[in-house]
C-alpha cells in the first residue's frame, strides 16, 4: 500500500507527519535537535560518519545516539528497530494507524488536552521548554495573543516535569477577585494560600507574616522558610495570565519584583540559592508589559522566552489530514487566507468542516453570516471592544487603511494581546482578513 507521496524516495527529507508521529510514539519525552537530525538523515539512508560530519558530532557520540533512539522507539511500537530498517517499520505503523477508526471529533475550546490527536507541536518549542523546566531556578516566558495554544503548551510542559517527579502548581491569575487586587498585602497573602492549599501544606502565614516587614519580603519569607524546604523535590510553579495584574500597577511590581528576586536568588550562590534552584518558574501572558517597571527587577528580560508562532502551510495540512478531510492544497491556502494561521480559528474551521461537510467555498460564502461558524467568536471580540472605547477607535483607524502609526504603544499591544492585530517591525496590520471584514461591516456597514 502506497504511504505517501512524501516517502517514496530515499533521496527526499523526513516527512513532517512521519516526524510527529515518532513524537507522539516517543511522549512525553521530546526529540531533541540532535536526535531530529539524526532521524532525518538516517530517513534518507545515511551512514552513521555522514551524520557525524554533517551534524559537526563525533561518530561515536552519534552511534550512541542513535541507539538511544532505536531501543526507545522499539519499546513504543513492541518490535525490534534498527537503523536499517526504521524508515520500513514506522511506514508500516503509518499503514496500520491509516486503517484505524478515526479519533473523534474535538471542539476546540480551551486547553487542548494531553491524550488530544489534535495537538500541533511547535517545531522545537516544546523540547526547548521541557528542557529548561529541567534547569535549576530555571524561568519560562510564554507570550501569544489570546487562543494561540499558550496554556496548551504549559500543560505539556507542567507533565513532562510531573514525570520527573516534580511538584506542580498552577496559579491563574484571572482567579484573583478585585477585593485581593485592591492591596498589595491581600493580593500576595492569597498568592501564598493558594500555593500552600495545592500542595497540600497547612496554612500557617500568621507564622511568617510581619506587618512592619512589607507584603514582597513575608511571601519571600514563606517560600524560603516553609514552602519550598517542605518540598523533597522541585517544584513548578506556573502561573496563567499575569497580565491580569497589568491593570494594578502596585500589584504589578510588587508580583514581577518578587518573582525577578526569586530567579537571581537561585543564581547567587550558597545555601539559600540552593533552596530556590529548587522552585521553576512558568509564566504565561498575552501581551508584553505595558506597565513602567525597572529593568532590574522586571522577569520580562530574564529566563527562556517563548513567542508562540501561527500555524504554518506544513502544520496546517498535518491538521488536515488529523480530521481526515480530503482537501487540496488550494483549499489550505484559502483557508490561511482568511484567518491566517491562528490556531483556534484553523481548529474551528476544520471542526465544522468535517462534521457538516463543508467546502471552502461553502466556508467563504457564510464567513459572516448570523450562523457562521465564526459568529459568536467574532461577538466576543467586538462586544469586548466595546469596554475600551480607544481600542475600539484604533480598529477603526486600521480598518480604514490610516495605519498604526499614530497608536500609543500601550493601545497596540492591548489590541495584540487581544489577538486582533499582528504587530511586525513597529508596523501594526489586522490579524487577518476575517477580522478584517467582520469589523469593517460593524464599524462601517460595508462588506468586503
Amino acid at each position: 500500500m502506497r504511504v505517501s507521496d512524501d516517502s517514496q524516495s530515499s533521496s527526499e527529507g523526513l516527512p513532517t507527519a512521519v516526524l510527529s508521529l515518532i513524537q507522539k510514539l516517543l511522549a512525553p519525552h521530546q526529540l531533541t535537535t540532535i536526535q531530529k537530525q539524526l532521524l532525518e538523515q538516517c530517513w534518507m539512508g545515511a551512514t552513521y560518519p555522514k551524520i557525524a560530519t554533517l551534524t559537526g558530532y563525533e561518530d561515536n557520540y552519534v552511534r550512541a545516539i542513535g541507539a538511544q533512539l532505536w531501543q526507545a522507539l522499539s519499546q513504543s511500537l513492541d518490535i525490534k528497530v534498527t537503523k536499517s530498517n526504521f524508515r520500513a517499520v514506522i511506514q508500516q505503523h503509518q499503514i496500520a494507524v491509516s486503517h484505524q477508526p478515526a479519533s473523534p471529533l474535538e471542539f476546540p475550546q480551551g486547553q487542548v488536552p494531553l491524550e488530544s490527536n489534535f495537538y500541533i507541536e511547535h517545531e522545537d518549542l516544546e523540547a526547548i521548554c521541557n528542557e529548561t523546566v529541567m534547569e535549576p531556578g530555571a524561568l519560562i516566558r510564554i507570550r501569544a495573543p489570546r487562543q494561540m495554544g499558550k496554556t496548551s503548551l504549559m500543560a505539556r510542559i507542567l507533565e513532562s516535569a510531573r514525570q520527573q517527579g516534580y511538584a506542580i502548581v498552577t496559579l491563574n491569575l484571572e482567579l484573583a477577585s478585585t477585593d485581593v487586587l485592591s492591596q498589595n498585602s491581600d493580593f500576595l497573602r492569597w498568592f501564598c494560600v493558594i500555593v500552600g492549599r495545592a500542595l497540600h501544606l497547612p496554612n500557617r502565614l500568621d507564622d511568617y507574616w510581619e506587618p512592619v516587614c512589607g507584603s514582597r519580603s513575608n511571601c519571600t519569607e514563606y517560600f524560603e522558610a516553609y514552602l519550598l524546604p517542605e518540598l523533597s523535590r522541585p517544584l513548578v510553579l506556573a502561573l496563567d495570565n499575569i497580565d491580569a495584574v497589568f491593570n494594578y500597577p502596585n500589584i504589578a511590581t510588587e508580583l514581577f519584583g518578587m518573582l525577578r528576586a526569586w530567579y537571581e536568588s537561585a543564581r547567587y550562590g550558597g545555601p539559600e540559592s540552593e533552596l530556590w534552584q529548587q522552585l521553576r518558574l512558568v509564566t504565561v501572558y498575552s501581551t508584553e508589559v505595558y506597565i513602567p517597571l525597572d529593568i532590574h527587577q522586571s522577569p520580562f528580560n530574564v529566563g527562556v522566552p517563548i513567542n508562540l508562532p501561527q500555524f504554518n502551510v506544513a502544520q496546517v495540512s498535518d491538521l488536515v489530514k488529523r480530521h481526515r478531510l480530503n482537501w487540496s492544497m488550494s483549499d489550505i491556502e484559502q483557508l490561511m487566507t482568511l484567518v491566517n494561521g491562528h490556531p483556534y480559528l484553523i481548529r474551528l474551521t476544520l471542526y465544522y468542516a468535517k462534521q457538516q461537510s463543508l467546502s471552502m467555498a461553502d466556508i467563504y460564502k457564510t464567513a459572516l453570516s448570523n450562523t457562521s461558524m465564526y459568529n459568536n467568536h467574532l461577538e466576543k471580540k467586538f462586544w469586548s471592544l466595546q469596554t475600551y472605547p480607544e481600542l475600539l477607535k484604533a480598529m477603526a483607524q486600521l480598518i480604514d487603511g490610516n495605519g498604526g502609526e499614530s497608536l500609543t504603544p500601550v493601545v497596540r499591544l492591548k489590541l495584540h494581546g487581544m489577538g486582533l492585530v499582528d504587530i511586525q517591525n513597529n508596523k501594526v496590520t489586522i490579524a487577518c482578513n476575517l477580522y478584517r471584514q467582520y469589523f469593517r461591516t460593524m464599524l462601517h456597514g460595508k462588506s468586503v
